[in-house]
């Protein structure tokens, strides 16, 4: 049997932060929408 791992979910006090983090990690701009 194989298990793949679909979804993460990652808690976090600064959520704003943590996605200019993976932002910055992947390459993908962050939504317009998305500032605080």
């Amino acid at each position: 049997m194989v298990s793949m791992v679909q979804n993460v979910a990652i808690d976090c006090a600064d959520a704003y932060g943590l996605a200019r983090f993976w932002s910055a990690v992947t390459g993908a701009p962050l939504h317009p929408d998305g500032e605080p």
